[in-house]
């Protein structure tokens, strides 16, 4: 569940909040009223990266609990700490995938370009990780997956660098996107 599917449908949920926060809300009109209120561009979209990260936050809190209560169910008997690790793993690699949709709307505003293009690049990463992992001769390739760096929080508790490094990655390309978002021709 936490190699494949949780990290998928949270990094596309991460996706489709900041495509429908910024490009979606360019496309219905909601971001030229946004934008008639005293708030500059880049906050606006720094504020789109916050709630996300909150709603992600939300999301991965209750899949835990759900989680958690099929395993007391079954008897499964997944603890509790590493169950926390393991969707709180999730967090900064599902941002950083929400943080590559803020740069694409730097140069697109329509909402089916920035989903499609970041769930192209999200299923690619995990594909290529992948390749790497079945095939040691091509183990290079991982390097340029964020999945890679994801590892298995589950078995292995969080790795604090791989962590903080994805984190600070989201960081960055968030503050990339709203620097080009707010250079673009909103009318264009």
């Amino acid at each position: 569940m936490l190699s494949l599917i949780v990290p998928l449908a949270v990094g596309y949920l991460a996706v489709r909040s900041v495509a429908s926060g910024l490009s979606g809300a360019a496309e219905t009109g909601r971001l030229d009223v946004l934008l008639s209120a005293p708030v500059s561009r880049s906050r606006l979209v720094m504020a789109d990266f916050c709630a996300t990260a909150v709603e992600l936050a939300a999301v991965l809190a209750v899949t835990l609990a759900v989680t958690m209560v099929g395993s007391l169910a079954s008897g499964a008997g997944l603890s509790f700490e590493s169950a926390l690790a393991g969707f709180a793993n999730v967090w900064p690699l599902a941002m950083l995938f929400g943080a590559l949709g803020i740069v694409v709307t730097g140069f697109s505003l329509r909402t089916v370009v920035v989903t499609g293009s970041v769930a192209g690049v999200l299923v690619g990463m995990y594909v290529v990780d992948l390749v790497g992992r079945l095939d040691k001769s091509l183990d290079a390739v991982r390097y340029v997956s964020v999945f890679r760096y994801y590892g298995k929080a589950i078995e292995n508790g969080i790795d604090p660098l791989s962590f903080l490094g994805v984190t600070v990655a989201a960081v960055v390309l968030a503050a990339v996107g709203a620097i080009l978002f707010a250079r673009r021709d909103l009318l264009a």
